[in-house]
Protein backbone atom coordinates (compact mmCIF):
# COMPACT_ATOMS: atom_id res chain seq x y z
CA UNK A 1 0.00 0.00 0.00
CA UNK A 2 1.16 3.34 -0.71
CA UNK A 3 0.82 6.31 1.27
CA UNK A 4 0.82 9.78 0.40
CA UNK A 5 4.22 11.67 1.17
CA UNK A 6 2.98 14.57 2.89
CA UNK A 7 1.09 11.88 5.26
CA UNK A 8 4.03 9.85 5.48
CA UNK A 9 6.33 13.15 6.73
CA UNK A 10 3.64 14.11 9.04
CA UNK A 11 3.64 10.51 10.77
CA UNK A 12 7.05 10.54 10.80
CA UNK A 13 7.21 14.12 12.80
CA UNK A 14 4.70 12.99 15.28
CA UNK A 15 6.49 9.73 15.91
CA UNK A 16 9.32 11.90 16.46
CA UNK A 17 8.16 14.19 18.49
CA UNK A 18 6.43 11.13 20.93
CA UNK A 19 9.39 9.23 20.63
CA UNK A 20 7.64 6.02 18.81
CA UNK A 21 10.52 4.30 17.20
CA UNK A 22 8.51 1.51 15.12
CA UNK A 23 6.79 3.69 12.72
CA UNK A 24 5.16 0.46 10.92
CA UNK A 25 3.57 -0.76 13.53
CA UNK A 26 2.16 2.58 15.01
CA UNK A 27 0.59 3.40 11.27
CA UNK A 28 -0.72 -0.34 11.02
CA UNK A 29 -2.66 0.26 14.56
CA UNK A 30 -3.73 3.27 13.56
CA UNK A 31 -5.28 1.50 10.34
CA UNK A 32 -6.81 -1.04 12.57
CA UNK A 33 -8.67 1.43 14.38
CA UNK A 34 -9.96 3.71 11.87
CA UNK A 35 -11.42 0.35 9.84
CA UNK A 36 -12.86 -0.47 13.46
CA UNK A 37 -14.44 2.81 13.88
CA UNK A 38 -15.57 3.14 10.29
CA UNK A 39 -17.12 -0.59 10.28
CA UNK A 40 -18.73 -0.35 14.10
CA UNK A 41 -19.35 2.91 14.87
CA UNK A 42 -17.70 5.46 17.29
CA UNK A 43 -17.68 3.23 20.75
CA UNK A 44 -14.65 2.47 21.78
CA UNK A 45 -13.76 -1.27 21.43
CA UNK A 46 -11.03 -2.57 23.84
CA UNK A 47 -9.93 -5.29 25.26
CA UNK A 48 -10.50 -5.90 29.36
CA UNK A 49 -7.27 -6.66 30.72
CA UNK A 50 -7.38 -7.47 34.27
CA UNK A 51 -4.61 -5.45 36.19
CA UNK A 52 -3.92 -6.81 39.76
CA UNK A 53 -3.03 -3.59 41.80
CA UNK A 54 -1.92 -2.79 45.20
CA UNK A 55 -4.14 -0.52 46.85
CA UNK A 56 -2.66 1.24 50.02
CA UNK A 57 -5.50 1.71 52.71
CA UNK A 58 -5.14 4.63 55.31
CA UNK A 59 -6.27 3.74 58.46
CA UNK A 60 -7.27 6.16 61.18
CA UNK A 61 -5.79 5.41 64.94
CA UNK A 62 -6.19 7.66 67.76
CA UNK A 63 -3.42 8.18 69.89
CA UNK A 64 -3.70 10.71 73.05
CA UNK A 65 -0.53 12.90 73.11
CA UNK A 66 0.05 14.15 76.74
CA UNK A 67 1.44 17.95 76.41
CA UNK A 68 1.83 20.83 78.36
CA UNK A 69 0.53 24.21 77.24
CA UNK A 70 1.76 26.90 79.41
CA UNK A 71 -1.48 28.90 80.32
CA UNK A 72 -1.33 32.57 81.23
CA UNK A 73 -3.86 33.24 84.23
CA UNK A 74 -4.46 36.68 85.35
CA UNK A 75 -4.91 37.86 88.78
CA UNK A 76 -5.59 41.14 90.73
CA UNK A 77 -2.93 42.82 92.91
CA UNK A 78 -3.60 45.64 94.74
CA UNK A 79 -1.21 48.01 94.73
CA UNK A 80 -0.82 51.06 97.13
CA UNK A 81 -0.29 54.18 94.87
CA UNK A 82 0.16 57.67 97.01
CA UNK A 83 -2.12 60.39 95.30
CA UNK A 84 -1.98 63.77 95.73
CA UNK A 85 -5.75 65.16 97.09
CA UNK A 86 -7.02 68.69 96.99
CA UNK A 87 -8.46 69.84 100.21
CA UNK A 88 -11.93 71.85 99.64
CA UNK A 89 -12.91 74.15 102.06
CA UNK A 90 -16.46 75.25 102.29
CA UNK A 91 -17.32 79.28 102.43
CA UNK A 92 -20.82 79.90 103.57
CA UNK A 93 -21.90 83.32 101.90
CA UNK A 94 -24.69 85.22 103.57
CA UNK A 95 -27.05 87.35 101.39
CA UNK A 96 -29.81 89.15 102.63
CA UNK A 97 -33.18 88.63 100.74
CA UNK A 98 -35.73 90.54 100.36
CA UNK A 99 -39.38 88.57 100.98
CA UNK A 100 -41.91 90.99 99.53
CA UNK A 101 -45.68 90.60 98.55
CA UNK A 102 -47.18 91.40 95.26
CA UNK A 103 -48.79 95.03 96.74
CA UNK A 104 -45.73 96.06 97.14
CA UNK A 105 -44.25 95.14 94.06
CA UNK A 106 -47.47 96.73 92.18
CA UNK A 107 -47.11 99.94 94.90
CA UNK A 108 -43.21 100.28 93.45
CA UNK A 109 -44.07 99.87 89.84
CA UNK A 110 -47.09 102.65 89.74
CA UNK A 111 -44.29 104.91 91.83
CA UNK A 112 -42.15 104.74 89.43
CA UNK A 113 -44.35 104.97 86.44
CA UNK A 114 -45.08 108.34 88.18
CA UNK A 115 -41.55 109.12 88.77
CA UNK A 116 -40.82 108.73 84.84
CA UNK A 117 -43.62 111.18 83.91
CA UNK A 118 -42.22 113.83 86.05
CA UNK A 119 -38.40 113.42 84.41
CA UNK A 120 -40.46 113.47 81.19
CA UNK A 121 -42.32 116.70 81.81
CA UNK A 122 -39.29 118.32 83.49
CA UNK A 123 -37.33 117.41 80.25
CA UNK A 124 -39.82 118.98 78.21
CA UNK A 125 -39.80 122.40 80.34
CA UNK A 126 -35.96 122.28 79.74
CA UNK A 127 -36.06 121.68 75.72
CA UNK A 128 -38.80 124.84 76.33
CA UNK A 129 -36.48 126.84 78.14
CA UNK A 130 -33.63 126.15 76.51
CA UNK A 131 -35.61 127.26 72.94
CA UNK A 132 -36.85 130.30 74.47
CA UNK A 133 -32.90 130.89 75.27
CA UNK A 134 -31.94 130.46 71.75
CA UNK A 135 -34.99 133.01 70.42
CA UNK A 136 -33.80 135.55 73.23
CA UNK A 137 -30.20 135.23 72.55
CA UNK A 138 -30.74 135.16 68.74
CA UNK A 139 -33.02 138.72 68.91
CA UNK A 140 -30.22 140.27 70.99
CA UNK A 141 -27.47 139.53 68.21
CA UNK A 142 -30.02 140.68 65.99
CA UNK A 143 -30.54 144.35 67.93
CA UNK A 144 -26.92 144.49 68.80
CA UNK A 145 -26.12 144.26 65.21
CA UNK A 146 -28.81 146.38 64.34
CA UNK A 147 -27.00 149.33 66.67
CA UNK A 148 -23.96 148.50 65.56
CA UNK A 149 -24.96 149.29 62.06
CA UNK A 150 -26.44 152.53 63.45
CA UNK A 151 -23.31 153.97 64.80
CA UNK A 152 -20.67 153.18 61.84
CA UNK A 153 -23.19 155.87 59.90
CA UNK A 154 -22.32 158.21 63.31
CA UNK A 155 -19.02 159.72 63.73
CA UNK A 156 -16.88 159.36 65.91
CA UNK A 157 -17.32 160.90 69.06
CA UNK A 158 -15.45 164.25 70.05
CA UNK A 159 -13.29 164.26 72.78
CA UNK A 160 -15.46 165.88 74.75
CA UNK A 161 -17.75 163.32 74.17
CA UNK A 162 -15.39 160.52 75.08
CA UNK A 163 -14.79 162.75 78.49
CA UNK A 164 -18.89 162.45 78.92
CA UNK A 165 -18.71 158.44 78.15
CA UNK A 166 -15.61 158.21 80.40
CA UNK A 167 -18.26 158.98 83.30
CA UNK A 168 -20.56 156.82 82.87
CA UNK A 169 -20.75 153.58 85.25
CA UNK A 170 -20.86 150.56 83.05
Amino acid sequence: MRIPKKIRDEIKEFCKLNDIEDIDDFILKNIKTGFNIEKYGNAPFTKEVVVEKEVPVEVIKEVVVEKEIPVEIIKEVLVEVPVEKEVIKEITIEKDVYITDDKQVNELGIKIGKLEDIINEKEKNIINIKNNLNKIEKDNIIKTTESLNKDEDKPFPSDDDQEEMDKLPF
